[in-house]
């Protein structure tokens, strides 16, 4: 595996352009280490959320009027879900956006956070937080594609959880971009 903080494209200075009409969100994708080993911190919503109920994803949500970038929509986001204040988050880059079947474009920034930190998930929106090895993720076994809607998705089955949609679609992302992810898949 590469170095996850050498492997990630860096963060560019500007949002990206809003004329797409799409709704604008941003994720902050955790990643820990322990062990000398990479992990990702993820997520599973509530399952009382009127919207993406239940499913397990990275913190993040909607752009608000207060926030100046979408790296602040991010960090905003980590602390309210799970109590990480931003200046615990080595923020070191940025994937590509991605376009949801659901009207929205999501940022997804990457940023190192500590896995000893006494995270606290707000009740109202998360249910549980998922620590996940990485080298665990990349495994073959893991993973498959499916048809939905049209599309083929990519879903990870990890622990008794699954993780699909655009949440997949970046974990994608970062597997590639450490040199663990097989084109082909």
């Amino acid at each position: 595996m590469r170095d996850w903080k050498e492997a990630v494209p860096p963060v560019e200075t500007t949002d990206p352009d809003a004329s797409d009409g799409l709704k604008e969100s941003a994720v902050l994708v955790p990643v820990y280490e322990e062990d000398g080993e990479a992990g990702l911190l993820f997520t599973k919503r509530s399952d009382e959320l009127p919207r993406h109920a239940g499913q397990v994803s990275f913190p993040g949500g909607r752009r608000e009027e207060g926030d100046d970038t979408l790296l602040e929509t991010s960090l905003r986001e980590l602390h309210e879900e799970v109590g990480l204040p931003s200046d615990y988050v080595e923020v070191v880059g940025r994937f590509p956006d991605v376009r949801t079947t659901t009207g929205y474009r999501i940022t997804p920034f990457v940023g190192g956070v500590p896995r000893d930190f006494e995270y606290v998930k707000q009740e109202s929106e998360v249910a549980e937080l998922i620590f996940a090895p990485v080298g665990e993720l990349a495994e073959p076994s893991v993973h498959e594609r499916r048809r939905k809607g049209g599309h083929k998705l990519h879903y990870f089955h990890y622990e008794g959880y699954t993780i699909w949609g655009a949440t997949a679609e970046i974990l994608v992302e970062f597997l590639d971009a450490v040199g663990l992810w097989r084109s082909g898949r």
